[in-house]
């Protein structure tokens, strides 16, 4: 999970290729409707590689996906998200795996 501003939560999931991306108003936990964001964009990066770039697409209530992407332990996750009032927040995130 990681914090793009005091106004913005955003919830990072990557499974089988696919990154979700939850974004929520931080102050009250009212999920942002997806396809009220002006745009949005992620980029996963690590050592020893190049970054991956992909547009985040509505795919229901507060929810974006990107898919090709192969994030591994360590390497950092950020969301650049255009926001209904046109105000633009980014969230950057460690990818850890939590599975246990």
């Amino acid at each position: 999970m990681g914090r793009g501003d005091d106004t913005v939560t955003v919830e990072f999931v990557s499974r089988e290729g696919i990154v979700e991306v939850y974004v929520e108003d931080h102050d009250s936990a009212t999920p942002i409707p997806a396809h009220d964001l002006k745009g949005a964009w992620l980029s996963v990066s690590g050592p020893g590689r190049a970054a991956q770039q992909a547009k985040l697409v509505p795919a229901g209530e507060n929810r974006l996906t990107a898919s090709g992407l192969s994030p591994r332990v360590g390497d950092r996750l950020s969301a650049r998200l255009i926001m209904p009032n046109g105000m633009e927040t980014w969230s950057v995130v460690t990818f850890r795996d939590t599975r246990r």
